[in-house]
């Protein structure tokens, strides 16, 4: 079942860095590198939801460890990845 798009607000203003831990072809989860404070950090397990239209290169998916930077926003499911661009390929 794929995901609902919901509204989104930004949360960060820096991009934050993180590593992809979990992809299911058209969305996935990031752990952050260093936690961020905001009411919704915890839901999901501290993830951060990534979506397939997120992801820089429509040609190739995301791998596992893969070290992104990416900007954080905020919907009723949680915190999400935009702006999303690779910095190391796993």
């Amino acid at each position: 079942k794929q995901p609902m798009l919901q509204p989104r607000e930004r949360v960060t203003t820096d991009p934050v860095i993180g590593r992809v831990t979990q992809w299911r072809r058209n969305y996935g989860w990031i752990k952050l590198d260093e936690p961020i404070e905001h009411e919704a950090a915890t839901k999901n397990k501290g993830n951060i939801f990534l979506h397939k239209k997120d992801w820089p290169d429509a040609d190739k998916e995301p791998t596992e460890g893969t070290v992104v930077q990416m900007q954080l926003y905020v919907d009723s499911s949680g915190l999400g990845a935009e702006e999303v661009a690779v910095i190391m390929s796993a």
